[in-house]
Order: C-alpha cells, then sequence, then structure tokens
C-alpha cells in the first residue's frame, strides 16, 4: 500500500467521518488523555439482517495508541460500543481479528466475552 501524506490523510478521514454522519448506520468514540490528544478509537456499523430480530453491530477498527494499550482504554470504548449496540437492540456484535494482532494474541476480545 502506497504511503499517502498527512494532508490527504486529513482529507480522507474527514470524509469519511461525513458519510458516517450522514445517517444512523455508524457510530465512533474517541479515548483523549488528558492533554486532550487522541489515545484510541473504535468505529462500528450497524447493519439489517432478515434472519436476526434486531441489527448486527460490525466493529470495523479499535485501535488504541501502543504507550496506552494495557491501561484500560480499549476496554472502556468496548464498554461504550456494547452500550451504543444494546440501546439500538442489536442481536449481535462482531468483528475481524487477525491472529497476528496483539488483541488476538492477549485474548482480549475473548476476555470480554
Amino acid at each position: 500500500m502506497k504511503s499517502e501524506s498527512a494532508v490527504k490523510t486529513i482529507e480522507r478521514v474527514r470524509q469519511h467521518i461525513s458519510l458516517c454522519l450522514a445517517d444512523d448506520s455508524h457510530s465512533a468514540f474517541v479515548a483523549e488523555n488528558e492533554k486532550l490528544k487522541v489515545i484510541g478509537y473504535s468505529s462500528v456499523h450497524f447493519l439489517p439482517y432478515f434472519f436476526l430480530p434486531g441489527p448486527e453491530g460490525y466493529v470495523s477498527e479499535l485501535f488504541i495508541s501502543a504507550e496506552t494499550r494495557g491501561k484500560g482504554v480499549g476496554t472502556a470504548l468496548l464498554e461504550m460500543v456494547i452500550g451504543e449496540a444494546q440501546k439500538r437492540g442489536c442481536a449481535r456484535l462482531s468483528l475481524i481479528n487477525s491472529r497476528t494482532r496483539e488483541s488476538y494474541i492477549r485474548q482480549f476480545y475473548e476476555k470480554h466475552g
């Protein structure tokens, strides 16, 4: 994958945020430290399935800065996602986690059910 400039990245993220704000099918949660620096974020998409009694929440991203991992930030973000899914009446939450990711190796999602 080709690297992009910081200006391009900022513009791309702004476009994605605009798309997410266009309707109620997405939510994003951001964690900041006491200096208001972003230290983590999560995004979840709510999708209807005909065979489920409620929508599915698909967690597409949950990232925590390396220096902040293991300090409860990921757990707090995941709890926010779960709370939002419950408010929306989701039948399930899902995500894909690569076996090479630190979160898989540390069994982060398994520990959180």
